[in-house]
């Protein structure tokens, strides 16, 4: 399994200093390749004692376990295979239309206030992502994740029916996600899913369902799921940079 996904499996139960410090590792493999525990959270700024719990924490013997794991992180994938069908599926979903980014921008004129929702390590990137670029075009947006219950319970408190809410989720189809999904759908706000696939709980109650196929090997699905929503958002900023000029 990819340290990347282990994290992610994990996510729920790491504090925020420990995910700071995963981020740090995945953003840093190549510095921390011949480095030891105590070299490596000189760099994190972080202690030897704190990098020896996380790698308990993530199910590794040890800190060089946990540091194969880093490094290996993108090696065990065919960068071919995903990189063909990320361009194959892109060219499809905007030839037939399915990534609707003018009803999108509407919804989003519309919207008194917006917020992004994610389910994991991988989603919460993607969602930062989306942030900064609502930031650059003046549109302000508050980030929460579906494992964070007491911020939920006074997000959804706020939420009302001219909000709008983006959703990143792999799955679509967690307990605790289709949970609060149920809560918010009672507040009528507008919500735009962005998921693995289409017939997946959360895209068939989205207002607006982003999503790619099912037909990939299962080894590559979240890389798949990372690469195609990043070329989404790119693809997106061009979009409002467009409609800004």
């Amino acid at each position: 399994m990819k340290f990347s996904d282990i994290v992610s499996s994990n996510y729920q139960s790491l504090s925020q200093t420990d995910k700071q410090l995963c981020r740090f590792l995945l953003d840093h493999a190549k510095l921390i390749e011949n480095m030891t525990c105590e070299e490596t959270a000189v760099q994190a700024y972080t202690s030897k004692a704190t990098l020896s719990r996380l790698a308990k924490k993530l199910g590794f013997r040890g800190f060089n376990e946990l540091k194969i794991s880093v490094m290996n992180n993108d090696n065990h994938f065919d960068i071919d295979i995903v990189s063909a069908s990320l361009a194959e599926f892109l060219q499809i979903y905007i030839d037939e239309n399915v990534i609707k980014f003018n009803s999108i921008f509407s919804l989003i004129e519309q919207a008194n206030k917006i917020f992004i929702c994610y389910t994991g390590f991988h989603q919460k990137k993607l969602a930062e992502i989306l942030q900064e670029i609502l930031i650059k075009y003046g549109v302000t947006s508050n980030l929460f994740g579906t494992q964070e219950t007491t911020t939920n319970e006074s997000i959804i408190k706020h939420i009302k029916k001219d909000n709008l809410i983006f959703v990143f989720s792999h799955s679509g189809s967690s307990n605790e996600l289709c949970k609060l999904m149920d809560q918010l759908m009672i507040c009528n706000a507008k919500f735009i899913s962005i998921t693995q696939s289409k017939t997946c709980k959360l895209a068939q109650k989205a207002d607006i369902a982003i999503y790619f196929n099912n037909c990939i090997p299962e080894e590559y699905s979240y890389q798949f799921y990372s690469g195609f929503n990043m070329i989404l958002l790119n693809y997106f900023n061009i979009f409002l940079k467009n409609k800004d000029s």
